[in-house]
């Protein structure tokens, strides 16, 4: 016999806005277990929406304080963002390599007390 739901679809989609999408925040406005906004968001397809669509709200919301502090002249904020998104442009923090197939990727792993001569 399957167990009874302890709230319905519509109290957790309820729940679930201004969380930014953040489980623990859900189950906490509930007075549940994270997990079981885990079993509710893998059975029903309303509530995985809703929980997708406020992280998606959230992110906009993020994305938005960030280009108004990039809009602001923020120097700091400014490099992030470009050390993430500019990478196509040359931006770029870490050195990264390619397996093209014009292209020769060779490591080698030499023990520290390595001696050439030998």
């Amino acid at each position: 016999m399957g167990r009874r739901e302890e709230h319905s679809v519509k109290q957790i989609v309820e729940a679930v806005k201004a969380s930014g999408g953040i489980k623990t925040t859900i189950s906490n406005k509930l007075g549940v277990h994270r997990h079981t906004i885990d079993r509710y968001e893998n059975k029903y397809p309303r509530v995985r929406q809703a929980i997708q669509n406020e992280l998606n709200r959230a992110l906009d919301k993020a994305e938005s304080n960030l280009f108004v502090k990039i809009m602001e002249g923020n120097i700091d904020i400014s490099k992030w963002f470009l050390s993430r998104k500019g990478k196509t442009r040359g931006y770029t923090g870490r050195t990264e390599l390619s397996d093209k197939e014009s292209e020769e990727i060779r490591i080698v792993f030499r023990s520290a007390n390595y001696d050439e001569d030998e």
